[in-house]
């Protein structure tokens, strides 16, 4: 077993919940791309349809076709040596390959926390459903997504930063707060500072937890994995593993510290 992982396809299932890891196809977007005709020189637009990277989810099953495998690479470089060990996802999409990605939270979460709640309580309450991008000058709606992107990232971690700035603070906190599947419920401004209070409580201060996400394989920086005794770490840094942290009434997928509920996993090969 290459680095503790199996040889082919496979699902990664957490030994205490059932939940597995799973990849999601975000499918194509419209937009236009600016043309100039070589024999005119005219300028215009030609519409086109642009891939979106794949985004990395949990769930009790699959979604669609096998996105709930996996397999582990071990690339090579032009010499035939050992790049890295990689986890990367079976989706076979227009933008390439895409291996499992563990980062840190955006920005420093002391000085930005700081600043989102100093400014939460310049807004009026009547403001909190508008767009951030709507309520502040452009430097400040930036700081704002970066500390609330700080505090939610497993929520945030498929969206750019224009539907980061286009949420609303409300906004930011249902998303932790609502099961999306169920009816939608007001969440009063009084409510959604608490939450944003509670969620700052909870937050590790030295920013050791980390979160995961997809990146493109071949990117500079993509992380390699190692598995032992049903824990999944990054190569050669045990201290932190890959664990379910339970949040409301769903659970994040992080790395945190040894000791904590849901960290073992299984192996199930493609049947």
């Amino acid at each position: 077993m290459p680095n503790g992982f199996p040889e082919g396809k496979f699902r990664i299932i957490n030994q205490d919940t059932g939940i597995r890891l799973l990849s999601h196809d975000n499918g194509f977007v419209s937009g236009s791309l600016d043309a100039k005709s070589s024999t005119t020189h005219e300028t215009g637009e030609i519409k086109a349809n642009f891939a979106q990277d794949p985004s990395f989810r949990i769930g009790s099953s699959g979604g669609k076709g096998d996105d709930d495998l996996w397999w582990f690479h071990q690339g090579k470089d032009a010499h035939g040596r050992l790049k890295g060990n990689y986890l990367m996802s079976n989706l076979d999409v227009t933008n390439g390959r895409f291996a499992l990605q563990a980062e840190r939270p955006p920005g420093n979460l002391n000085e930005n926390v700081r600043f989102l709640m100093a400014r939460i309580d310049e807004v009026k309450k009547s403001d909190f459903g508008t767009p951030i991008k709507n309520l502040f000058l452009p430097d400040v709606a930036e700081k704002i997504v970066k500390a609330l992107a700080t505090l939610y990232p497993q929520e945030s971690s498929d969206l750019s930063f224009e539907q980061q700035s286009s949420l609303s603070v409300t906004k930011w906190v249902e998303m932790n707060m609502c099961d999306p599947d169920e009816d939608e419920i007001i969440i009063e401004p009084d409510v959604v500072k608490l939450a944003l209070s509670e969620r700052i409580s909870m937050a590790p201060r030295e920013q050791k937890e980390m979160f995961l996400t997809l990146w493109g394989w071949g990117r500079e920086g993509v992380s390699k994995w190692q598995a032992e005794g049903g824990y999944i770490f990054l190569e050669g840094k045990p201290e932190l593993v890959l664990t379910l942290v339970k949040n409301g009434g769903s659970h994040n997928a992080t790395l945190v510290g040894k000791g904590e509920p849901n960290q073992r996993w299984q192996f199930e090969p493609k049947s």
